[in-house]
């Protein structure tokens, strides 16, 4: 069955599904095992055949006795809460781009209150969803009650059991089962999932108003423009340390318009023979001027042939005048295209010191200024003034 429509909300499990803790539970499954029913350790097939909820009904299959159940499902959660577990990958970019679509984002889950809410806290998450709802006994009700007024096809439950499918149709949701959990395909198919996921991003597939998650040639395609724009960073970063200003002519577009912003004054700039010119009359004063890129991260669309990269960089220096070491920390705002050939050019910068070396006279050891950031998106559509 093919459910219609968009969803206004999207409601997720956490446990097996925004949190990769199979390793977790197994383990807490394990010591409930050997401690309450002096049985050895289930493999990761094993647990995954006797997981279910509700959690009870899995102490069962672990083959605890009915008259020690109600401990041994207690003791399987303080367990589980002493352990950690990695949030499932792609979570992030998937919650954003349902930010982004203006979907509302809640969590449904059976999972005890308190442990849910300490990993989400633990995970910094707890101002990205705008419902939480844990130790739910019965998923149909909580889902029900965003169900209830709410159009066809506009309430979506993401689950990673059939239990969670069950529910979520019974409830009149869209049922999307994650393959990556505790359930398999056949097993969420069975429950009566309407769709079926590998990944979180590909949820974001299945929105008409979203685009479709990254195919895996995508990803190798922004994966290689990734390392040539990585090279040109470098380029020219080397290029600056030995003074090879001629070099720039092949990374600077001769129409680059470049802001090179230092606080105390602004500097506009137009091609690489006017940068090589500004950046070779600023460093004469230092006998040592080494160029060091700390971090970068980029937005690249690669079948448009566009990027855009925040760079985080050092100036390792040695004034000519007293021999004094000093340093400056700046960032660079770029926007980047690639050409017919494949080349890759900075086509605007701005740049904006950061911190620099106070002078002696000052007791701290830098002069500090605000971060500041320009949004990459903005970058990447040429929504900014470089």
């Amino acid at each position: 069955m093919t459910a219609a429509g968009s969803p206004s909300i999207v409601l997720f499990d956490w446990n097996g599904t925004l949190l990769d803790d199979m390793e977790r539970a197994r383990g807490a499954s394990n010591l409930v095992r050997e401690r309450w029913a002096g049985l050895g350790e289930l493999t990761l097939g094993e647990f995954r055949e006797a997981w279910c909820l509700p959690l009870s009904e899995h102490v069962k299959r672990l083959g605890v006795r009915d008259d020690r159940n109600a401990e041994a499902t207690r003791d399987w959660s303080t367990h589980l809460a002493t352990i950690e577990a990695p949030l499932a990958p792609g979570l992030s970019e998937t919650l954003d781009a349902l930010r982004k679509a203006g979907i509302a984002i809640a969590v449904v889950s059976s999972a005890g209150e308190d442990a849910v809410l300490r990993d989400i806290e633990a995970h910094g998450l707890a101002q990205r969803f705008d419902d939480i709802h844990a130790g739910v006994s019965l998923k149909q009700t909580a889902i029900s009650r965003y169900v209830d007024g709410a159009a066809a096809g506009a309430v979506w439950y993401v689950g990673d059991t059939k239990f969670d499918m069950v529910q979520a149709r019974a409830a009149g949701s869209v049922a999307i089962g994650y393959t990556s959990g505790y359930d398999g395909a056949d097993a969420l198919h069975d429950g009566g999932a309407h769709h079926l996921i590998d990944r979180l991003e590909d949820l974001l597939g299945l929105i008409p108003q979203l685009p479709a998650a990254m195919t895996i040639q995508d990803r190798l395609a922004e994966t290689i423009e990734y390392a040539a724009l990585q090279r040109l960073q470098s380029r020219y970063a080397d290029a600056v340390t030995r003074r090879a200003w001629d070099e720039l002519a092949g990374m600077v577009r001769p129409d680059c318009q470049i802001v090179v912003d230092v606080r105390h004054r602004k500097f506009e700039l137009t091609g690489p023979s006017e940068y090589g010119e500004f950046i070779a009359r600023q460093i004469e004063r230092f006998s040592l001027f080494e160029f060091v890129l700390l971090n970068t991260v980029m937005r690249i669309d690669a079948p448009a042939g566009v990027a855009a990269a925040r760079v985080y960089m050092q100036e390792i220096r040695q004034n000519v005048s007293d021999g004094r070491r000093t340093d400056a920390y700046g960032v660079y705002h770029d926007r980047l295209e690639r050409d017919d050939d494949g080349r890759w050019w900075f086509v605007k910068r701005h740049y904006r010191s950061l911190a620099r070396t106070a002078e002696p006279r000052v007791a701290t050891d830098y002069d500090v200024f605000d971060v500041g950031s320009i949004d990459l998106e903005d970058i990447l559509g040429d929504n900014w003034e470089a």
